[in-house]
């Protein structure tokens, strides 16, 4: 009696790990298939370099983790960073200035090291030693950024900025510069996006501006405007 019983528990569980097996098949068929739809999605969309550039799609690969870990490794910490009291919000306005203005400038200098342009409270959360500030600590600190016109809010949440450690002009020189000692004659969205500089991973529309303001101080003139070509004017 005993035997049989043990029989049917390692038919059943036969049974479940053969039910286990099909369940486990057809997830993988249909990730593949999901995989394949996406290949096929972007192949008829016709996802190349001049599509990339109108989407606002980065060429590198490379992480925006990957980048802020490199710009700490980087980045001299001053030396109040070690004390427990710059981590806690200062409730006096003469000592909340100073807090405010010595983390605002770090940040700045951070996000410069990493050529990030717009950051997340995540991407803080992750990042020494920004990941001690409280969530409302770094947004206020964030918002004082904001309210300097060093950065803006994107999403009404508050919870993304774009932060301008560089002004517009300075990217309008940097920008030519570059294109002049390459000898980029057409310069257009993808080829600034794909110059691997600091400015190539600013928003789509930052670029926008700055090609903008290029063709105004006479630095290219437009070829293909409807199609964001231009010459560079070589002064």
């Amino acid at each position: 009696m005993e035997k049989e019983k043990q029989k049917d528990k390692s038919k059943v569980a036969a049974q479940d790990r053969g039910v286990a097996s099909e369940r486990e098949e057809v997830n993988i068929d249909q990730e593949l298939k999901r995989l394949e739809e996406e290949v096929k999605e972007e192949k008829e969309s016709g996802l190349t370099s001049t599509s990339a550039q109108k989407q606002g799609l980065r060429t590198d690969t490379t992480s925006r983790t990957d980048a802020a870990s490199g710009g700490v490794a980087a980045l001299t910490l001053p030396d109040w960073v070690q004390y427990p009291w710059m981590y806690t919000e200062p409730t006096k306005p003469e000592f909340l200035d100073s807090w405010l203005r010595d983390w605002c400038d770090l940040i700045l200098k951070w996000c410069q090291l990493t050529a990030l342009h717009v950051a997340g409270l995540k991407d803080f959360k992750t990042s020494r030693p920004f990941d001690k500030l409280p969530e409302k600590e770094l947004r206020d600190i964030i918002q004082h950024i904001v309210d300097r016109g060093l950065g803006k809010w994107i999403d009404k949440d508050k919870t993304v900025a774009r932060i301008m450690w560089r002004s517009m002009e300075e990217w309008v020189n940097e920008v030519y510069n570059w294109a002049y000692k390459n000898g980029v004659e057409l310069l257009d969205l993808f080829a600034i996006r794909s110059a691997n500089k600091d400015f190539s991973s600013l928003p789509v529309s930052d670029i926008r501006l700055i090609m903008e303001l290029m063709a105004k101080n006479r630095m290219i003139k437009w070829v293909d405007k409807k199609h964001e070509q231009a010459r560079l004017i070589f002064q």
